[in-house]
């Protein structure tokens, strides 16, 4: 085996030795990146393959409990060949498949997930794997792995204080007068309590488990005091403190510009315990033979562009064919005739094989791209030239070859120059890279200031003129301090005085709902949270942006100071009330800095690394609800704690809208309510016949489970198709789905081709028809299986989906939907798996429609095309079916269950007499319950055949027969009865016929 990952795991509820059999049953169609393939298929597995990591595979998961811990193997796999002959690329199988087992923990539903790679080829053939053993092993381990608690330590989290600014790192010097202009009142302040707080420019790490407590975003910083031994702050005493601006380099997302803001905020305040000091030391001793020179980075980045629109890799130039341009950088100090690294980070665009070529002196390389695919906008890499240059000038020339085509163009990430810098500090503060056995020493400088990666500081003053110094364990990086080049401060544009909104308390009290918006909008948030707190129980609490970043990263724009927030809620409630929904209340862009025209940035959102892709380039607000520690990546193992959804608008009109609709469609009713709609897209080649057939059988297996639906099956092949000059179009289709929306469906689902402007190449739905739309209190769920029909974040594009949701009278309440563009494979997978779970198979309990869309993704893993999918709408939401049930418990005043299957035929012309009773979830009569019923008869099922419009053959289905009757009946005391007379025009020979019942309340609260 290639690969075989042993974890140590708590104590398996599942804990003995396990025989894993898989069988195969033929083929089925795949996606791998642009090609579909055939591939074997498995019989009650789902196999899935990740376009990123080009990988196969086929996950087995089970339940584990927190006990005690256990590692894992497997061992005896067995192949056998795949005897079908098969358009597949052999080498990109192993000749024993990849294995993966990972633990991941999804609220409280902990699992140990083994990933397999089905395939493997033995002599040229390709062989499945048909079955394995896993075998558990009881470990006693030294050190236990626990979910970590944010600490509820105030400590180092100030109820108050003042605000700067910096905009590059290095040392800074603070005098008294600084501190007196921000309002401190210096002459009554003890100089030993001054506290600076906050990480400044640094983006917060990702990963749960690097962020240690829940003060993190206020971490004290060691300061350095001058001039106030006495006791007292004069103006020009000072203090110096290593601070950190907005050009750090981050590992996390590859870039040295913060993605989220230019502004780095510290947080000063004074009072109560002593602040936190350097420590100041003497040179370390003499070393002889100890190196006068240091390895330091000139690091030119610019952000201008995103080039596909995606994604959080930005770009600066933009170089056409044959463009050039030159890229100076000055060497300080540099020592003797050492080489320089020059490292250039760029992307390009072109159909063809491109490059771009990097010259210094003369010496050159290139950096080379691949052509973009119909899914692939650009591709990155990387080159790197070592020389020795002629002078301390280096000009870094790159010139871009589009490869002949005018319409190719080169980026340029980064150009980073790494020398080797003297160590005299006569030039001013730099900082430098050491190696961990080397010994230095400076000259010229007043201090040499070691960073910790504990977050201390210990300075070493010269000794002779020298400073000798050298790694320690926790050394993090070591700084030149020259006293007349210190950076300088500004006071902060959001104002000098600075108050915490102290969240804890109330994320600890009521954050069972939490909302996330702007300021601006937190009237109309507010509304939202108080109707939920009343209508569906649930302790509701609204962050604004600027309390949570307040809060959580002294002031400083980071999408992991919201995480935070959510997780210090979870962490800190107990299991009964950890927070279960998350409302991201407001619009987003793939712009965290407003370059764009016209963006509508509200509520940022996690962007993918990889930023080319149409298909995995992907944003998701699921990063907010990984509270786990290992989480925070959105890798495979990460699952989702907690259920979230987003409101869309980016105006207070729209925001009141959507709350007001989500307010009517909680209290709405009606018979629609009993609908279910299908929309499948035609076949425009032969093999996506798949859709309309899987579609259907999706829509048969939901009235298999939830006998009360009423499928309403629009398949468009089944219409007549017309060619106009703007291509074909299937009128009929627009007319029936309009239709649908007027007289209202509890779900409307869409499976087929699609993308911002509608669903279909035939336009069955578009922004003008969302727009269009009047259908107020009957909206329907809108659940689509098709490519960037709701992409969002994109300020420069409205799409459909978007244009449905924010109708303020019509269009949908909410849609489950995809962001980007799904293979087909994959669309199929994650329909079927949301229906099971939305429509809650086999039991009563429904959850919310966002839960619902939480437990399918942590159930869809194998790939990261989860993360495009969507919940747009209220995510405490369910769908609108009561619980109460309407039952038909006598026909003609005989109980139902006495008769014959010959006296339940219902004859054209005859006089009916149809009762039954309103019954709660355990069917007992509510005898308080009054008012209406509603009954629709169906007649018998129509089989139909789809009319094949583009050649690629014909489906024959079942549809729901024509309604024969419809009409109202009294409730009284839980009771109903009507009487009827059959029509005469029913359908033969004999079918099932089909009844609907829907009650209605006189309470308006029921």
């Amino acid at each position: 085996m290639r690969i075989l990952t042993l974890i140590f795991l708590p104590l398996c509820l599942w804990s003995q030795q396990s025989e894993v059999r898989l069988s195969w049953d033929g083929t089925q169609q795949l996606q791998l990146g642009e090609l579909l393939k055939e591939v074997p298929s498995a019989t009650d597995q789902t196999v899935f393959y990740d376009d990123q990591s080009k990988r196969f595979s086929i996950t087995i998961s089970k339940p584990i409990n927190t006990h005690s811990n256990t590692a894992y193997s497997i061992q005896n796999i067995q192949t056998q060949a795949f005897e079908k002959e098969l358009d597949l690329d052999l080498s990109q199988f192993n000749e024993s498949p990849d294995v993966l087992i990972y633990k991941t923990k999804g609220r409280a539903n902990n699992q140990v997930v083994f990933e397999i790679e089905p395939f493997v080829v033995k002599n040229n053939k390709l062989h499945t794997v048909t079955g394995f053993t896993i075998v558990p092993k009881t470990t006693v381990l030294s050190r236990i792995q626990r979910f970590q608690q944010f600490s509820t330590a105030t400590a180092s989290h100030p109820t108050s204080g003042f605000r700067f600014e910096v905009n590059k790192t290095g040392i800074y010097k603070i005098t008294g007068k600084f501190l007196r202009d921000l309002g401190i009142p210096i002459a009554n302040v003890d100089p030993k309590t001054l506290k600076i707080h906050g990480k400044g420019g640094q983006m917060m790490p990702l990963i749960n488990s690097e962020i240690n407590d829940y003060n993190y975003g206020f971490s004290e910083n060691p300061l350095q005091l001058v001039g106030m031994d006495d006791g007292v702050i004069g103006e020009e005493d000072y203090l110096l403190f290593y601070a950190y601006g907005s050009n750090e380099w981050n590992s996390d997302s590859q870039t040295a510009i913060n993605l989220y803001h230019d502004k780095s905020h510290y947080i000063i305040s004074h009072g109560g315990a002593d602040g936190l000091r350097v420590s100041v030391n003497s040179s370390q001793p003499v070393v002889e033979d100890a190196q006068t020179a240091a390895s330091v980075d000139l690091h030119f980045e610019e952000d201008l562009v995103n080039v596909a629109q995606m994604g959080r890799k930005w770009f600066g130039d933009r170089l056409l064919h044959n463009a050039s341009k030159d890229y100076p950088f000055q060497l300080v100090n540099h020592a003797g005739s050492t080489p320089i690294d020059v490292k250039v980070v760029a992307a390009g665009s072109s159909s063809n094989a491109n490059q771009l070529i990097v010259r210094v002196e003369s010496e050159s390389t290139s950096v080379n791209f691949s052509s973009t695919q119909v899914l692939t906008k650009a591709s990155e890499n990387t080159a790197s030239l070592l020389l020795t240059p002629s002078s301390n000038d280096v000009n870094v020339n790159l010139q871009y070859d589009g490869a002949g085509l005018s319409s190719s163009i080169g980026y340029v990430d980064y150009i980073r120059l790494t020398y080797q810098r003297t160590l005299d500090g006569g030039d001013g503060q730099f900082g430098i890279h050491t190696e961990p056995s080397a010994s230095y020493k400076a000259s010229n400088t007043d201090a040499v200031w070691e960073l910790h990666t504990n977050g201390n500081i210990s300075i070493y003053q010269p000794n002779n003129g020298n400073v000798y110094f050298g790694q320690s364990d926790t050394t993090e990086r070591f700084h030149l301090h020259n006293s007349n080049d210190v950076y300088t401060p500004k006071r902060s544009d959001y104002g000098d005085a600075f108050t915490s909104p102290q969240l804890r308390e109330r994320l600890a009290n009521e954050a069972e709902y939490i909302i996330v918006t702007h300021d601006d909008y937190a009237e109309e948030a507010n509304k939202l949270a108080a109707h939920h707190r009343t209508h569906s129980g649930l302790k509701s609490v609204v962050l604004t942006l600027s309390e949570i970043y307040d809060d959580f990263s002294a002031g400083n724009i980071d999408i992991v100071a919201i995480r935070n927030a959510v997780r210090y809620a979870y962490l800190n409630n107990s299991e009964d009330n950890k927070p279960k929904y998350l409302c991201l209340f407001g619009d987003t862009s793939y712009d965290y800095k407003d370059r764009v025209p016209n963006n509508n940035m509200i509520v940022p959102t996690y962007h993918a690394l990889h930023s080319f892709h149409l298909a995995n380039s992907y944003m998701s607000d699921d990063f907010y609800t990984m509270m786990d520690d290992d989480e925070g990546d959105l890798g495979f193992s990460d699952r989702m704690d907690l259920a979230v959804g987003r409101i869309l608008f980016d105006t207070k009109e729209g925001a009141l809208a959507m709350v007001n609709k989500s307010i009517d469609y909680s209290l709405a009713q009606g018979d629609w309510q009993n609908t279910f709609t299908i929309l499948s897209d035609d076949p425009d080649k032969e093999w996506e016949s798949i859709i309309q057939e899987r579609l259907d059988a999706l829509g048969q297996q939901v009235v298999y489970n939830k006998p009360f639906i009423n499928l309403h099956k629009i398949h468009s092949d089944a219409y007549e198709q017309t060619v106009s000059a703007s291509g074909a179009r299937y009128p009929g289709v627009n007319l029936a789905l309009e239709n649908q929306f007027i007289q209202g469906s509890l779900a409307i689902n869409y499976f087929g081709h699609g993308g911002e402007g509608g669903l279909g190449s035939e336009r069955f739905f578009d922004e003008e028809l969302a727009q269009r739309l009047y259908n107020p209190g009957r909206y329907p769920l809108f659940i689509t299986s098709t490519c960037e029909f709701s992409r969002f974040d994109n300020p420069e594009v409205y799409t459909a989906g978007e244009a449905s949701v924010a109708n303020p009278a019509g269009g949908v309440i909410g849609l489950i939907s995809t962001t980007r563009q799904i293979y087909v494979t994959n669309g199929i997978s994650y329909n079927q798996t949301i229906a099971k779970h939305l429509f809650a198979y086999g039991k009563d309990d429904y959850p919310t429609i966002s839960e619902a869309l939480r437990l399918s993704k942590n159930e869809f893993s194998g790939t990261s095309q989860r993360r495009i999918i969507f919940f747009i709408g209220d995510p405490a939401l369910k769908l609108a079916i009561p619980k109460e049930r309407v039952e038909l418990t006598h026909i003609n005043g005989s109980q139902i269950d006495s008769l014959e299957d010959s006296d339940k035929q219902l004859r054209a012309l005859d006089r009916v007499n149809l009762a039954g009773q309103v019954s709660d979830e355990n069917g007992e009569l509510l005898d308080q319950f009054n008012g209406e019923v509603v009954l629709t008869i169906f007649d018998k099922e129509i089989e139909k055949t789809t009319l094949g419009n583009d050649g690629n053959g014909t489906f024959t289905y079942d549809a729901l027969g024509n309604v024969v009757f419809k009409g109202n009946a009294e409730v009284e005391n839980g009771f109903w009865n009507i009487e009827l007379i059959i029509p005469k025009d029913i359908s033969l020979p004999v079918g099932q016929a089909r009844i609907s019942l829907y009650a209605i309340s006189n309470d308006s609260n029921k």
